[in-house]
């Protein structure tokens, strides 16, 4: 008699652990979107600038950084005033811009909170529409008018060259990388708000 309640216990949860499925991404086990899980987008900007010719001209500088996240731990800090965390959200996207050579230095970002799809939202050099979210964490978005579906870990870059006068005598070679990536499933209990 003990015997057919110790098949019964472990039928129980072979089957309640068939129901949850888990992804392994860089060595941590995330588990599906719910309700302690969100997925992490991050929209990039880096412009570097690079003098051709002429005098050097001090670029802008920009130091308002809104969050860090530290992707080997899975958290997400945020710096005020950007404090506010929502009650629901299924997605949060880090938008970013950092500046280096002669186009300047710093670095700036902020977050959106994604509760519901599809949405626009606006973020550095254009708007990016994100059309679904899968259970498996995969983003679909369109970004410049690219359509881009993202698996867990997956990126896209995009790289353009362009050169400016910057002033009487100066020429500058701009390089700008815009970087789309999903970083996949995250636990909200590791947003930290500082």
């Amino acid at each position: 008699m003990p015997s057919r309640y110790l098949i019964v216990a472990v039928l129980l949860v072979a089957i309640c652990l068939g129901a949850l499925v888990f992804y392994e991404w860089q060595g941590r086990q995330i588990g599906q979107l719910g309700e302690n899980t969100y997925v992490f987008l991050e929209i990039w900007q880096h412009t570097n600038g690079e003098l051709i010719e002429g005098e050097y001209a001090p670029g802008m500088c920009i130091d308002f950084p809104g969050y860090d996240f530290y992707e080997n731990a899975g958290v997400l800090s945020i710096f005020t005033p950007l404090a506010e965390v929502p009650d629901n959200f299924l997605t949060v996207v880090g938008v970013g811009e950092s500046l280096s050579g002669s186009a300047g230095m710093g670095a700036a970002s902020g977050l959106v909170w994604i509760n519901s799809f599809p949405t626009t939202v606006g973020a550095v050099g254009g708007n990016f529409s994100m059309t679904s979210l899968d259970a498996d964490g995969t983003v679909s978005l369109t970004y410049r008018g690219i359509n881009l579906v993202l698996e867990l870990g997956e990126w896209w870059e995009n790289v353009t060259i362009s050169t400016e006068q910057t002033g009487e005598n100066s020429l500058v070679k701009y390089t700008t990388m815009v970087t789309v990536k999903n970083y996949g499933f995250q636990d909200k209990n590791k947003i930290k708000v500082y």
